[in-house]
């Protein structure tokens, strides 16, 4: 350890003596100190050696029990999350299908009955020859085949998938192997594009209040059933319904002028379809009400207040028929049962303005998805949140990195849909293009507004509401080019 000795002084005492130099830290050590020193080196090999030893043992333990590892758990919670998915992904189709055969055997029971008819009238009437029973015979074996062979439901088992060709479009030809069917719709969802050019399908004629104008809408919904969309046109004050991409609308709940009475909306901002009750619901914000509007005949002139004393903005609706409303003074999610209390109960929010994870600064629109997971365009913080079922505070699913242009960012998002994956759209309305955040990404991808903001077919200024129909066609309400754009799906070959 020593390599020379002299007369100087040591490091420890500070004695001017014999001392010996260490040959690893170069210093001066009287002897008595010099024993000390090579004991501590001593002690500091057997602590490494130590340490050696714990190491070799987690290493030996870890070996042992690779199933605990962090990452094997990261597969399993993946693989959880897939089959529930894959089951949730099945019952839905198998609803549909249901729904088409339903549909399919009441029309064969139709034409059967019809056939019935035709002898029952021609043996009464005893007027039949070879010709009409020939007629009749074919009728019956196109029935049979029809029966046998469904023309419209085919299930393939060469590509090992499903296919109903009256709702091919919402299958997204998921396969049947559950053992790649969430990678196979989560590749599907990744690569669906829609055209870069929008059409104009309601408004596009300036600001006015002409049946075939926008003043300055805010919000949208589709009855798929009747492919008709409504339009809240704010600034009109009131609800207009396009049908089948017409020229002009038809008012439907509102237009005589702005006010509090039954028959008038001030400045409505969304508005919502509500099959149970064959009507349609508006968050008519600036009177501080939630009003129904029935959709029975044409003869409707006034809508019903169902919620009062709220200031609510955007508006949702879940499969069990509970209503939930983003109120913008209270900074939080209500959530009413219709026809049972009027009060309703936070479910996301309500803990004063801010940009916690459980604050909203000015809430804008919400989604429900079937889980009751609700989802909610936070304006002013540039992020949109999703809170699971009685959670305590939400997640950021999109933004949440400050205002800005960047694929991480958002400015001012405003209205939003999610998907069977948990796909987020947003329609970043500040920045003028509709964007789309997979589930756990970090930023987003440009749908729509490729062009920046302007007028043309491939710009947007200031989109405000989206939402699509059964074909997984975009539609986006321009706000500021007082038109609805709607974008067509064009799966990849």
């Amino acid at each position: 350890m020593a390599t020379s000795t002299s007369i100087a002084n040591c490091v420890r005492c500070t004695k001017r003596n014999t001392t010996a130099k260490c040959s690893g830290c170069m210093q001066d050590f009287c002897l008595n100190h010099l024993i000390e020193h090579h004991q501590q080196i001593e002690r500091d090999f057997d602590e490494l050696a130590n340490e050696q030893n714990i190491l070799r043992q987690s290493l030996s333990e870890q070996n042992n029990n690779l199933k605990e590892h962090a990452l094997f758990k990261q597969i399993i919670q993946w693989e959880d999350e897939s089959i529930r998915r894959i089951q949730q992904i099945a019952d839905e189709q198998k609803t549909l299908l249901l729904k088409c055969l339903n549909r399919y055997f009441d029309d064969l029971g139709s034409r059967l009955n019809q056939v019935t008819r035709q002898c029952t009238v021609i043996r009464q009437e005893n007027d039949f020859n070879e010709i009409i029973l020939m007629k009749l015979q074919t009728q019956l074996k196109e029935l049979a085949q029809d029966l046998d062979n469904p023309s419209t439901i085919v299930i393939s088992e060469e590509k090992d998938k499903i296919t109903v060709s009256d709702i091919s479009s919402k299958c997204l030809r998921i396969k049947i192997t559950f053992s790649i069917i969430y990678i196979f719709v989560y590749l599907a969802q990744v690569n669906m594009k829609w055209s870069r050019n929008g059409i104009t399908v309601a408004g596009g004629n300036g600001y006015g209040e002409q049946l075939n104008q926008c003043a300055t809408a805010w919000g949208i919904c589709i009855d798929n059933t009747e492919r008709t969309i409504y339009i809240a046109d704010t600034s009109n004050h009131r609800i207009v319904e396009w049908k089948n991409e017409g020229i002009n609308g038809r008012i439907v709940a509102g237009g005589n002028g702005r006010g509090n009475q039954n028959n008038q909306l001030e400045f409505p901002e969304k508005v919502i379809r509500d099959y149970i009750t064959n009507s349609l619901i508006i968050s008519d914000r600036c009177n501080r009400r939630i009003v129904r509007w029935s959709c029975r005949n044409d003869s409707v002139t006034q809508g019903e207040t169902i919620i009062s004393n709220v200031s609510c903005w955007g508006l949702a609706m879940d499969q069990e028929g509970y209503l939930y409303g983003a109120d913008i003074e209270k900074h939080e999610i209500r959530r009413w049962k219709l026809g049972e209390d009027n009060c309703g109960v936070g479910v996301a929010g309500g803990n004063d303005v801010g940009n916690h994870l459980n604050q909203f600064n000015e809430p804008r629109y919400v989604f429900v998805d079937r889980e009751q997971a609700v989802y909610v365009s936070d304006n002013k913080n540039h992020r949109v949140m999703k809170w699971t079922k009685g959670a305590h505070q939400g997640v950021i699913v999109a933004g949440g990195n400050g205002p800005g242009e960047r694929l991480c960012q958002l400015s001012n998002p405003h209205g939003i849909f999610v998907d069977q994956l948990g796909t987020v759209y947003v329609a970043d309305s500040a920045n003028h293009r509709v964007v789309r955040w997979l589930a756990h990404a970090t930023e987003g991808s440009l749908v729509g507004g490729e062009g920046g903001r302007g007028h043309l077919e491939n710009q947007l200024n200031c989109p405000i509401d989206l939402t699509f129909d059964d074909e997984n066609n975009l539609y986006v309400v321009d706000r500021d080019n007082r038109r609805v754009q709607k974008f067509f799906i064009s799966f990849p070959q």
